[in-house]
C-alpha cells in the first residue's frame, strides 16, 4: 500500500458532522460554516471533492463557482450527485425531502462548464440493478440514519458499492454521477 500526505480542510453546515470529521481526522481542519461562499482564499487547494452535497445547497451555481475560485490552476474538483433519472424519475421535486433539486447528466455538465471548467470526466457509481433486499436496506436507513456507517454491510447493500468507474453508454443507468472538472 502506497503511503500518501496530504492536508485534509473539510466545511460542513452541520456541527455534528463537522464534529464526527474531527474525530475520524485529527490532524484535520474542519469548519461549520453555510455555504456559499466557502470560507477559503482564492486557489487554496490542488483538490476539492464535493460528495453528495449540491443537490442540498440552494445557490448550486454560486458554490459550483465557489469550487473553482478556491481551487488553484491546475487543480481538480471531484464532484458527485444522485442521477435524477434513477432516483426522482418523472417527479417534479426530488423524492429525497433534503434534496433542493438532482439532475440529469446534461444539466449536471452544463452547470460545471458554466462556472469555467473547461475539462470535465464523467464517472459513474453503481448501476442500478434495485432488488427488494436492496429497496428494504434504503428503507431502513432513511427511517433510521445511525445505521448509514461507511464501509459496513447495511449501508452497502442500501447506498451501493463506492467503487467508481468511467462512464460509457453502455451504462445507462447509473444511481450517481461522479464528474473530475479541471
Amino acid at each position: 500500500m502506497l503511503a500518501v500526505h496530504c492536508d485534509v480542510t473539510g466545511v460542513d453546515r452541520d456541527e455534528a458532522a463537522v464534529e464526527i470529521a474531527r474525530a475520524r481526522v485529527p490532524g484535520g481542519r474542519f469548519d461549520v460554516a453555510a455555504m456559499p461562499p466557502i470560507p477559503m482564499e482564492d486557489a487554496s487547494f490542488e483538490c476539492a471533492v464535493s460528495f453528495e452535497t449540491l443537490e442540498h445547497i440552494d445557490h448550486d451555481e454560486q458554490f459550483v463557482a465557489e469550487l473553482r475560485r478556491v481551487v488553484a490552476p491546475g487543480g481538480r474538483v471531484l464532484v458527485s450527485s444522485p442521477n435524477r433519472a434513477v432516483t426522482s424519475p418523472n417527479d417534479a421535486r426530488p423524492s429525497n425531502p433534503y434534496h433542493v433539486r438532482e439532475y440529469l447528466l446534461p444539466e449536471l455538465v452544463s452547470l460545471l462548464s458554466d462556472a469555467g471548467f473547461d475539462r470535465i470526466d464523467v464517472y459513474f457509481q453503481r448501476q442500478e440493478r434495485r432488488r427488494a433486499p436492496e429497496y428494504l436496506a434504503g428503507a431502513v436507513i432513511a427511517r433510521v440514519p445511525r445505521l448509514c456507517q461507511p464501509g459496513r454491510w447495511w449501508d452497502r447493500l442500501g447506498h451501493g458499492s463506492s467503487e467508481v468507474g468511467r462512464w460509457s453508454s453502455e451504462v445507462t443507468h447509473p444511481m450517481y454521477w461522479v464528474l473530475e472538472c479541471q
